[in-house]
């Protein structure tokens, strides 16, 4: 099995936990990061904030990693 660790938790670092997903479903990934609230996509605040998407659909992070 495979550990991986990512520093950081922007919308990046999600992309990477997906990828590693894709190919290695059983490895531990280790995410650190100073951030106070999960990773969210920062470019959909303006919809978030205009009522056309909820803060759900924004939210990148799930409780798989």
């Amino acid at each position: 099995m495979h550990k991986y660790v990512i520093i950081g938790g922007s919308v990046g670092a999600v992309g990477a936990v997906e990828a590693i997903r894709e190919i290695d479903s059983s490895g531990t990934i280790a995410l650190i990061s100073d951030e106070s609230l999960l990773a969210y996509s920062r470019p959909m605040i303006g919809e978030y904030l205009s009522d056309e998407t909820s803060l759900e659909s924004i939210e990148r992070l799930n409780s798989g990693i």
